[in-house]
């Protein structure tokens, strides 16, 4: 099996750690499957930024067979159209993006946030599988969209549990 796993990121911005999208690749690998990252740059700076995050994610259309799984890790590689998306989210951007916009009108951040739960929700629809990382993701997911994720906890130290995560990734 050949599995794209999708991230996103902000160049030259407070992206935390991007490790963790590289140790599910090698535990890809590690379980027997071909496997691949892309990461997706986005600008967050502005209500009229996002959509156009959205709308080019939207456009990518990525090569697949029957056996291809995407497995996307957030905003915004969760709006990419795949046939065998496994979305594996820590919480659903409209949530977090575009909440405290200084110099911004707020018609122009509603337009945004309206932007956003769209195109999560047609993410969502698209997806096979929906996991989030943790109860209050998977019940804010329920509460905004109607659709109850299924708990996955990315493994941590000292367990790091990979191949499980692998098998209810791809099972």
């Amino acid at each position: 099996m050949k599995v794209l796993i999708a991230t996103g990121y902000e160049p030259f911005g407070p992206d935390g750690d991007l490790s963790f999208p590289e140790e599910l690749r090698s535990a890809v690998e590690e379980s027997g499957h071909l496997a691949d990252l892309i990461r997706i740059p986005y600008d967050v700076s502005s209500p009229q930024r996002v959509v156009n995050d959205i709308l080019v994610t939207r456009l990518l259309r990525i090569r697949q067979t029957a056996d291809d799984v995407l497995i996307t890790l957030g905003y915004p590689a969760d709006y990419i159209h795949h046939s065998h998306k496994v979305i594996w989210m820590a919480g659903l951007a409209s949530q977090i993006l575009l909440a405290g916009e200084n110099g911004t009108c707020q018609e122009e951040i509603d337009q945004g946030k309206q932007a956003l739960r769209e195109a999560e929700r047609l993410g969502l629809e698209e997806a096979q599988k929906v996991f989030s990382f943790s109860r209050a993701a998977a019940e804010q997911v329920f509460e905004i969209h109607g659709l109850r994720p299924t708990v996955l906890r990315p493994p941590s130290a000292p367990d790091l549990d990979w191949p499980q995560t692998v098998a209810e990734l791809l099972g």
